[in-house]
């Protein structure tokens, strides 16, 4: 079990960790409509999943703002990490899964860094109850 410290000092465990190609499966499409695709299925989960995150929708919005002229593909790979907190919590544990686009990087170099800037328990949603 690998344990990673957010923005707050407070210790994240990664449960699991899973990758794959975020091209797989588009037979035609723009560097634009994929990242326009990729950015309001971003939001999306943002907005309407409790405990899910995407990380990195700022930059790719700013992306889309140059227009359909930015012709470079974006991020390939795509990784998703499920991370909790410690079980020190008297009621339960805080629960997130954690999405990311990345290219030829070390994905837990990656998650290490987003971890660090980020406010876990912005993201994340409390269970209750929760034991092992």
């Amino acid at each position: 079990m690998r344990v990673f410290i957010d923005k707050t000092g407070m210790e994240i465990n990664l449960e699991r960790i899973d990758g794959d190609d975020s091209f797989a499966g588009i037979l035609e499409g723009s560097a634009y409509m994929i990242r326009e695709h990729r950015y309001v299925q971003g939001c999306s989960k943002n907005e309407k999943e409790d405990g899910c995150y995407v990380f990195g929708m700022e930059e790719l919005g700013d992306e889309l703002a140059l227009g359909n002229k930015y012709s470079v593909l974006p991020l390939q790979e795509r990784w998703v990490a499920y991370l909790y907190t410690n079980s020190w919590e008297p009621d339960g544990r805080y629960f997130l899964k954690l999405m990311w686009y990345q290219d030829a990087m070390d994905p837990f170099q990656k998650l290490k860094s987003i971890i660090s800037e980020t406010v876990f328990r912005d993201h994340a949603v409390f269970l209750e109850g929760y034991d092992e």
